[in-house]
């Protein structure tokens, strides 16, 4: 059974020049400024490129700093923005059993390339995406 699933990109950015601040720290500000994003999340979904430390860890700090320890966490490491394919495809599994409504993905993407991604409207190395199903 397929899922269909909307979109909605919440924020999409980078650093500003001369910031040395981390792109899952910006992300987590971000989420931690607008908490009205996080309301009814069922999945935190984590696309990050990273050599160190692993996107496991990085999801651990995400849900740690932000309080979401009833959320399922899914983290897909080292192929950035590119993993957002298999994420979606988790992600309409995922709710075609109604058991989960709200999923919010955070793209982390340090060698961000928009020349192989999937998603419109997708133009910098950090998005925040709200999915739900249809």
């Amino acid at each position: 059974m397929k899922t269909e699933l909307t979109f909605n990109v919440l924020y999409s950015g980078t650093r500003a020049d001369g910031e040395n601040q981390s792109l899952i720290d910006i992300a987590i500000a971000q989420m931690e400024a607008n908490r009205q994003w996080l309301t009814d999340m069922d999945i935190l979904v984590l696309c990050h490129h990273a050599n160190t430390p692993h996107a496991e860890h990085v999801c651990a700090k995400i849900r740690r700093e932000l309080n979401l320890l009833d959320v399922l966490p899914l983290a897909l490491g080292h192929s950035g923005s590119q993993a957002f394919s298999q994420a979606l495809s988790l992600l309409e599994w995922l709710m075609s059993g109604g058991e989960y409504r709200k999923a919010v993905c955070v793209l982390a993407d340090e060698h961000f390339d928009q020349s192989g991604l999937s998603l419109l409207a997708q133009e910098n190395p950090l998005s925040i995406i709200e999915i739900m199903p249809l």
